[in-house]
């Protein structure tokens, strides 16, 4: 899952990542992706979590996915 943040005039793609095992570094999962992608579908920020934020209904909760990524961003 990713979400695309504009702040300060700035544009930075996030990547929610829900690894099956040990989680790879932002460095191994670019080199990875990059290898596949265009430059701009690289995201700029992954952040590593432990399962995705699911509504009453089952379906991925967007509120909180964003407020995850004002977090992220604070930190990064």
């Amino acid at each position: 899952m990713a979400a695309l943040v504009a702040e300060h005039g700035e544009e930075w793609l996030v990547t929610y990542v829900v690894p099956p095992g040990p989680a790879p570094s932002g460095g191994e999962l670019r080199c990875f992706l990059a290898e596949s992608l265009p430059d701009y579908l690289v995201p700029t920020v992954f952040a590593i979590i432990d399962a995705l934020p699911l509504s009453s209904g089952g379906e991925v909760d967007m509120h909180i996915v964003v407020m995850r990524t004002a977090v992220v961003l604070a930190f990064w």
